[in-house]
Parts: C-alpha cells; sequence; structure tokens
C-alpha cells in the first residue's frame, strides 16, 4: 500500500470500524457499546464508532 505522496514506501494500514444499532434490531441482541470499545483496543483501529440508525437520511450526512 502506498501513501501517495510518491515516495513509494508503504504507510500502515489503518482501520475504521462502525457497528450500528440499527434501531433494536442489532442491540437487543450484541452489545454494541461494548464491542464499539473493544474494537478501540486494537492497535490499527483509529477510529470506533456506533450508529443508532447508520441506513437513515440523518446518519448519512
Amino acid at each position: 500500500m502506498s501513501n501517495g505522496n510518491g515516495n513509494g514506501k508503504k504507510s500502515p494500514e489503518k482501520i475504521g470500524f462502525y457497528i450500528c444499532h440499527c434501531g433494536v434490531n442489532i442491540s437487543t441482541t450484541v452489545d454494541v457499546t461494548k464491542v464499539r470499545d473493544a474494537m478501540r483496543q486494537i492497535p490499527d483501529v483509529v477510529v470506533s464508532r456506533d450508529y443508532k440508525f447508520m441506513c437513515s437520511n440523518t446518519a448519512r450526512i
């Protein structure tokens, strides 16, 4: 993976983790907050966020 600066050096991979509550569809089965917080502990994860309704128009803005 190139870092885009043209020097050919590889930059470390970064991970963004997003989990949706999907209203109560997911959050009644999965502890979304606990999963989000656990993902933050993984070294290559640079962002870990949860959303109530990721597929809603509000979340897409």
